[in-house]
């Protein structure tokens, strides 16, 4: 059992480190329910060390940090298609008038350009901060003693009102600088977020 400050995930409730969220590029945004992964205490453990050493970034670039956690496979010369990130790369690149999207395409797409902050044209955000393989799996009881961890419930309603209130603002601020590029979804701004949703892009 981990607990108290020394816990990588007793560092989640705190917002020291994080840098302005100022992306000026970003033209399409990509909000997920969480990430994937953590399917064991030591992959949490690994990202959110990782996050740590990192500045602890309120937005990573996605190649740097996924490289660093040993994921090298998804940006190497030929690299493996994440699933979850093939189809939104279709969906953006079908937004730009391309049709008959081939699979090189996507791969080049995800090698280079996908979620490369801060100036990318693109940013993935995730509602739900902690990685977890699917709604069912919740392994953070028996690894963190916070009250807000002891149930996949329990910790929904503690972190998605405070995100989403959190993304609605950093969406905002983006507004004011390029507002024809900008259009926030309406369960975001209704803070009336649904159970489980799909990806948006906008």
């Amino acid at each position: 059992m981990i607990r108290g400050d020394k816990s990588p995930i007793a560092g989640l409730t705190t917002k020291s480190g994080h840098e302005p969220f100022y992306l000026r590029n970003v033209t399409y945004w990509f909000i997920g329910m969480e990430e994937g992964g953590g399917d064991t205490f030591e992959n949490v453990n690994k990202r959110l060390s990782e996050w740590n050493k990192r500045g602890r970034q309120e937005l990573e670039d996605v190649a740097e940090f996924h490289m660093a956690i040993g994921l090298g496979e998804l940006f190497n010369e030929s690299p493996k298609l994440q699933p979850t990130w093939n189809k939104l790369i279709r969906m953006l690149l079908s937004t730009k008038g391309q049709q008959d999207i081939q699979m090189e395409q996507v791969q080049e797409y995800q090698r280079t350009l996908l979620g490369k902050a801060p100036d990318g044209e693109n940013c993935l955000i995730e509602l739900l901060p902690l990685p977890s393989p699917s709604i069912s799996d919740w392994i953070y009881t028996r690894h963190s003693g916070l009250a807000q961890l002891a149930d996949r419930r329990t910790y929904k309603k503690h972190y998605i009102d405070i995100r989403a209130k959190h993304i609605q603002e950093r969406i905002n601020q983006i507004r004011q600088v390029k507002p024809s590029h900008s259009k926030v979804p309406s369960w975001l701004m209704d803070q009336n977020i649904p159970s489980e949703h799909p990806e948006s892009l906008y």
